[in-house]
């Protein structure tokens, strides 16, 4: 996978950018990976008592819609507040009687979003839930609670790098529309920021992994789904984690992880083929300065975990910016022990060698609804790429591969080839490994919405691979269209669930290969290419 990080993404792809912005099988338990739309028993609502399932834990009560389960804000780590703030996640206290499950759980507290550009509220249809330090908590959908446990599990990790976002924080999130399919989808919420995240290795053995903590809560979410797949239909040998942006590198930093190993038996990134692990050395840095930004005495813990939660993640802000790592952002240390620091650069880690892995991105990326290019604008986003002496022979070849192209288009095709080169990369490392296969693609699909503008951006993909077009219709259409390229996308992910294959009856997707470059292009009408776009991206993997 690429050497470049999140913080050359932002600092390269999108300034250029915004220059102008404001599957058939024997084995019986497969899912009909061709169903689309087929969501049970119509829109009914009922709140019955068979919704009723017993975790581990305790029972817990949820509701079915349209003949699914679904069961919100399950508990499966204690609350990480008081003594627990930083510390490593502990199971959840065992409880009495039935537990209502019924309303998504707390997000973990972070920085708000500005929604005051009302097209990107429009497409976004975004849900930022209410904050709270007890945020370990997960959603379940499932089509039969309780029976043989015999269907595929996916579990979905959110974006927003390791600092935002939350398991319901978008509509294509939800899980009813693959549940009825065939598979148990969990969406699953975990410290983020300086409550994942904060190094505070250097006060104490109790605290030394205080700056993985986050992944650490993802790692006991997957033993509750080893606990507790079963009863609700889940087969707890075939789980897929998943995740898109900041979530494709969660499942990237959990497969490299071996504390994880054995929990996770496919992994899928999208659209997050980037280098998580941050210097220890900075990551302290932060934290130092956190301490003299709170005016506490380094080191003094006991009244870092009694400062209020909003001033934690104020303060966590500025603390960055005084270590010089506002650019890197929290995320997983690089510790050497439960994530070792080169994963992903220059091999494919040895716990991830026995996984399936499914990888790709969209075309656009980094493009917002706001943008519209030039010739000139984007001739300065080409300069910004790949340098003044390769750009023209680079707008040539980007002119051929789309001829019919606006600037605009063009435009937003440059700004998503990091992450384009990411995930190829991160094939390459996983194909020469020698282990389970990879499978890459490339999403490109721009519904015509808002004149055209919207093009191919960040986070596109997931409506689709979740069959969720009409619950995104304001980012997909809901189009005859968008709904076919919907059965596709989301019969390769459950087949890939179900059996480690995306390729299913009339679809078939070879495994991506150095020699061979097999890419999935999902669009109006998709196919498997090879190497699609080879020569955009070969002078930046390069250069």
């Amino acid at each position: 996978m690429s050497t470049f990080r999140r913080r050359d993404l932002l600092a390269s792809a999108a300034p250029a950018l915004l220059v102008g912005a404001p599957a058939a099988s024997a084995d019986s338990r497969r899912p009909t990976a061709g169903r689309a739309g087929d969501c049970g028993d119509g829109g009914e609502l009922r709140t019955p008592l068979e919704a009723i399932v017993a975790t581990r834990a305790g029972r817990v009560r949820g509701f079915t819609r349209r003949g699914v389960h679904v069961f919100r804000g399950i508990p499966y780590g204690a609350p990480p507040v008081g003594a627990l703030r930083f510390a490593p996640p502990q199971a959840v206290a065992p409880w009495d009687g039935v537990r209502p499950t019924l309303a998504y759980g707390p997000v973990c507290p972070q920085p708000a979003r500005d929604w005051s550009h009302p097209e990107m509220a429009f497409i976004a249809d975004w849900n930022d839930g209410h904050p709270g330090e007890g945020c370990l908590t997960l959603n379940v959908w499932t089509p039969q609670p309780g029976r043989d446990g015999g269907l595929p599990v996916i579990v979905w990790l959110h974006g927003g790098g390791f600092t935002t976002g939350s398991a319901h924080e978008l509509p294509a999130y939800e899980g009813s529309r693959l549940a009825a399919r065939g598979a148990v989808v969990i969406g699953v919420n975990h410290r983020l920021g300086v409550f994942g995240y904060l190094d505070l290795s250097a006060h104490g053995a109790a605290l030394a992994h205080s700056g993985n903590a986050g992944m650490l809560d993802l790692v006991l979410a997957l033993r509750w789904v080893q606990d507790n797949a079963r009863a609700f239909g889940g087969d707890p040998s075939r789980v897929t984690i998943i995740g898109q942006s900041g979530g494709g590198a969660k499942v990237s930093t959990l497969l490299a992880m071996p504390e994880a190993r054995g929990l996770a038996h496919r992994g899928v990134v999208m659209s997050g083929s980037y280098a998580t692990t941050k210097d220890p050395q900075v990551a302290q840095r932060a934290a130092r300065e956190l301490f003299t930004v709170l005016g506490l005495a380094d080191g003094d813990v006991t009244a870092l975990r009694a400062v209020p939660a909003a001033r934690l993640v104020e303060a966590g802000r500025e603390a960055q910016a005084r270590a010089g790592a506002v650019g890197v952002g929290w995320g997983p240390v690089g510790d050497g022990a439960l994530f070792p620091a080169d994963a992903w650069t220059r091999a494919a880690p040895p716990a991830a060698r026995d996984v399936p892995l499914m990888v790709g991105n969209v075309r656009d990326e980094f493009r917002l609804s706001t943008m519209v290019f030039d010739e000139a604008k984007l001739q300065d986003a080409a300069v910004r790429t790949w340098g003044a002496t390769r750009a023209p022979e680079m707008l040539a070849v980007l002119g051929r591969e789309y001829p019919d192209a606006s600037p605009t288009d063009r435009a937003g095709v440059i700004g998503g080839l990091p992450l384009f080169r990411g995930a190829l990369e991160q094939c390459l490392l996983k194909d020469a490994q020698g282990g389970a296969p990879a499978y890459r693609y490339w999403f490109t699909y721009a519904p015509p919405l808002l004149d055209g503008r919207m093009g191919v951006p960040h986070c596109a993909d997931i409506a689709y691979f979740f069959d969720n077009c009409a619950a995104c219709d304001q980012q997909t259409g809901n189009s005859p269209e968008a709904n076919a390229l919907a059965a596709r996308a989301s019969g390769a992910l459950l087949a890939f669930a179900a059996s480690g294959d995306p390729g299913f009856a009339g679809a078939p997707w070879p495994a991506f290969t150095a020699a061979g470059g097999s890419t999935m292009v999902f669009d109006r009408k998709s196919s498997v290419l090879a190497y699609p776009a080879a020569r955009l991206v070969d002078p930046l993997r390069t250069g």
